[in-house]
């Protein structure tokens, strides 16, 4: 499905991430800018010149908005991105300990889609809730989570769980993959180095009943799909 919020109407390119920027503006400056329309407004109902004010406005405010210009995505992730429009998911839940900027690219071509991100980095969790606080409520996440916990995710809850670069370790992952495994319902996608030990890790899967793969290395990374 094509996101109508990621250009504009000439089909030129928007330098944000639109509707997401829009929405964090929102959220980091909606109760001191409240009388404006565009505040009243569900986000959805927005046209693209009034997500450009509030842009604009953000960038007045000289609010951090860095993290949400668009990057141009590494080719194993446009591999990935590939994946998940074959799988069609009903909600996604994305777990990664430090920071990174799939997230963003994530939501933005499947805005409509139910996502939970779920970080360790206390930067990342604040941005999360200021683009829900802002409008844009497919996107959600926690905090103080005794990570790689996930407590209060029942078994079997989640269509798709992905982790894309979110663990720097083996050792990390293999920590969170017990998780993983437990929360999804269909599918678990990973990518990491391919230093990590696949065979390991792909062993661990299959103990828990993941036991349809397929492992690919388009760079330096390997993308793992694993379906129960």
């Amino acid at each position: 499905m094509e996101n109508p919020f990621s250009s504009t109407p000439d089909q030129t390119p928007s330098t944000y991430y639109l509707q997401l920027t829009a929405a964090f503006v929102r959220g980091e400056l909606g109760s001191s800018s409240a009388t404006q329309t565009y505040f009243k407004k569900p986000l959805e109902d927005l046209i693209n010149e009034e997500n450009k004010e509030l842009v604009k406005l953000g960038e007045e405010k000289k609010l951090e908005l860095n993290f949400l210009k668009k990057q141009n995505a590494a080719p194993y992730l446009d591999k990935l991105f590939g994946i998940l429009r074959g799988v069609q998911p009903d909600q996604v839940l994305n777990l990664e300990k430090k920071q990174t900027d799939f997230v963003w690219q994530l939501v933005d071509e499947f805005h409509y889609l139910p996502t939970i991100a779920l970080s360790m980095d206390k930067k990342q969790v604040e941005r999360i809730r200021s683009l829900h606080k802002g409008g844009f409520t497919t996107l959600s996440t926690k905090e103080n989570l005794p990570f790689p916990k996930l407590q209060g995710y029942p078994s079997n809850q989640f269509d798709v769980v992905t982790s894309t670069d979110g663990f720097e370790t083996e050792k990390e992952l293999m920590e969170a993959l017990p998780e993983l495994a437990r929360v999804t319902k269909r599918f678990i996608i990973l990518t990491f180095s391919e230093k990590f030990n696949q065979k390991m890790i792909r062993d661990y899967l299959e103990s828990q009943n993941i036991l349809q793969f397929r492992i690919e290395k388009p760079e330096k990374y390997c993308i793992l799909i694993g379906r129960k």
